[in-house]
């Protein structure tokens, strides 16, 4: 009975994790400005997956898997951006946020140095 009643914890925590995670459906490969390039002129590399606040898009610096840009657009073509935008330094670290409406930064942008200190708020 105590084994059962361990496998089904195990298997409850499994199956809710799995609900909580995305997988990512799309690649993308991106030169420094972000315009979509071939595989081996890449520096990013994007990640997809749509959700149900529109497709979110993860880059990646190639070389080093350290994320430098999370943002949704309106769909797969990358064309519009649409809500959370997240831009990172090559530390990782945290360099500017905001939200995008159909390609226009909308409400308050705040920035960041190096430091972690916030540099910028705009309206």
């Amino acid at each position: 009975m105590f084994k059962r009643k361990n496998l089904l914890i195990v298997g409850l925590l499994l199956m809710s994790a799995t609900c909580f995670s995305q997988e990512y459906t799309n690649e993308y490969f991106m030169d420094q400005s972000f315009a979509g390039v071939s595989k081996p002129a890449a520096i990013f590399i994007g990640k997809g997956y749509q959700d149900t606040a529109g497709f979110k898009v993860d880059f990646f610096v190639i070389t080093t898997n350290e994320m430098a840009l999370s943002c949704y657009f309106t769909d797969s073509s990358l064309a519009i951006l649409e809500g959370s935008y997240q831009q990172y330094y090559i530390t990782a670290k945290l360099q500017s946020q905001g939200t995008y409406y159909n390609n226009q930064k909308q409400g308050v942008w705040q920035d960041w140095d190096l430091d972690g200190q916030k540099t910028d708020s705009a309206f």
